[in-house]
């Protein structure tokens, strides 16, 4: 029963992350983003993946920062939490999957930060997605499982959607 109450909250979490993908607003973006990850932080935590779960909690931070305003925006704050995330897998170290984890939290801050939609999507499809995939694979969280398969096709559509707007212009 405990495993099946886990499964349920993760995927309240994938539900709210794949709602928030329809949202226009930003700040209403990283608030169900944070939602969602707030989710996935009991769902790690019931499936015992503790590093998972805490750096769910950093990310509830880093999507206040973002969602409130330009003052978080700074390139002191994305070293900050890259701290944080750094901190946060030192002291609930579990396994080779802390490690990937917290390299996908690294990247993710770090293209986030960049404000380039463009290397957003490539760390995700390159690194975060799939690191994250893994972890979900191995604690069995199967809201997560689904949530990191749909950001991949996700974001392969936009990458072949968007392709031309993403080409470097070449001077003639």
């Amino acid at each position: 029963m405990y495993n099946f109450i886990a499964q349920g909250v993760g995927l309240m979490g994938a539900a709210v992350i794949i709602l928030s993908y329809q949202c226009k607003k930003n700040q209403l973006l990283f608030l169900m983003q944070g939602l969602g990850g707030l989710l996935f932080a009991v769902n790690f935590l019931m499936l015992g993946a503790t590093t998972a779960a805490f750096l769910n909690l950093v990310n509830l931070f880093r999507g206040a920062m973002l969602a409130w305003g330009n003052r978080f925006k700074s390139h002191w704050f994305a070293a900050g939490l890259i701290a944080d995330y750094t901190v946060v897998t030192v002291f609930t170290f579990e396994s080779w999957v802390s490690v990937l984890i917290l390299v996908a939290q690294i990247v993710s801050t770090l293209t986030m930060w960049s404000r380039r939609g463009k290397w957003i999507r490539i760390g995700q499809l390159a690194l975060v997605s799939p690191a994250w995939l893994i972890n979900n694979i191995v604690c069995f969280s199967v809201g997560g499982i689904i949530t990191e398969s749909i950001s991949i096709l996700s974001v392969i559509v936009s990458l072949i959607r968007y392709r031309g707007h993403f080409e470097e212009k070449k001077e003639v």
